[in-house]
């Protein structure tokens, strides 16, 4: 999973939406996975990661997160 601060989110493809944009929304996921289905409705109307049922480099990265959010005892 690549970490939050990682330089590399900068250099992913995407279409839309920078790192910058969406990076806050993953923190506030990963602090409280509760906020899922708020994340998760952002994320479709702003077309983050994901337009037209594109997948992008973006799209790939996110995905650990939202998992994860799934099952916070899973994550440790």
């Amino acid at each position: 999973m690549l970490g939050l601060d990682d330089p590399r989110w900068h250099t992913l493809r995407t279409h839309y939406s920078k790192a910058r944009e969406f990076l806050p929304a993953l923190r506030r996921l990963l602090a409280d996975p509760t906020q899922g289905p708020f994340v998760a409705n952002e994320f479709g109307v702003e077309n983050h990661v994901c337009h037209q049922y594109t997948v992008y480099e973006t799209t790939v990265a996110v995905v650990p997160y939202f998992i994860r959010a799934s099952w916070p005892t899973a994550a440790g």
